[in-house]
Order: C-alpha cells, then structure tokens, then sequence
C-alpha cells in the first residue's frame, strides 16, 4: 500500500505527467525535456528525481548526458494495480469500514455557532483608552524630580 501512495503521490503533479508522456515516445534528456515543456531545467531535474524514486523512470547516461526513458514493466504492473484499486464494484478492502469491513457510517451532528460577543462593549472600551491616556498625562518626567 505504501508503494501505491507513492506512485499515486509521483502522478499527483502535472508536470509529472507531462514528463512521464514525453518519455513514452522516446529517451530525452533534461535539456530536450526542458524545451518541450517551457520549465526550468532545475523543476524538470526535481520532477525527474520523484519519478526516479517512485521506480516510473529510469536513467541511463550517454556519454555527458543523461537520458531518462520510462520502466515499461513498472507502468504495466502500476496500471493494474491502479486500475483494480479504482474498480467500481469490487468489495471493500478489510479495513476500510469498520472491523469486519462492512458497516453503517457514522457521522457527528455538527454544532451551530453562535455569534461570540466580546466582554467589553465599545463604550467600554473607549472609557478603558481615556483612562489610559489620562494616567499617562499625569506622570511627571524625570528630570522635573527632586
């Protein structure tokens, strides 16, 4: 299951997608992928990276470079395993629902809000600001004391 999310969170982003498409047609290298998809060579070598992770893509260096290509037989393996997970019909995995994998669900009652009126009112508050202010009017500076 851990190896679902991971390939699941690797096609999460677009770019990703796009690159894992590029790379079905033929081996590019970062530069190539960099002019067909307009990003920066930086964002394509980061999306490669994740993609090499998830076991989508592999490299293979050529001389300078390093020519990425898709695992066929790991998106063969990952294309059936997605496409059973996301089958409609099925009976739920154990664990899903409950114990025993079958039972009502359960949802809380939501509570209403109530409007929170603050424990000073306005009035309040500009008496408390006066009274600030007057207190501090009144202090004599040091240089005035004896």
């Amino acid at each position: 299951m851990a190896e679902l999310v991971t390939v699941l969170k690797a096609l999460a982003a677009g770019p990703r997608v796009k690159i894992i498409g590029l790379l079905k047609e033929r081996a590019l290298c970062v530069n190539a992928i960099t002019a067909r998809l307009g990003m920066s060579q930086s964002a394509v070598s980061q999306h490669l990276r994740v993609l090499k992770t998830a076991g989508l893509v592999k490299a293979e260096r050529r001389g300078y470079w390093m020519h990425y290509s898709v695992e066929p037989k790991a998106l063969e393996k990952w294309q059936a395993v997605i496409g059973e997970f996301l089958a409609v019909g099925g009976r739920p995995s154990a664990g899903t629902r409950g114990k025993g994998g079958v039972g009502p669900c359960v949802t809380r009652k939501r509570r209403s809000r109530k409007a929170v009126r603050s424990p000073r009112s306005a009035r309040g508050a500009r008496r408390s600001a006066a009274r600030t202010r007057s207190r501090s009017a009144t202090v004599t500076p040091k240089s005035t004391r004896a």
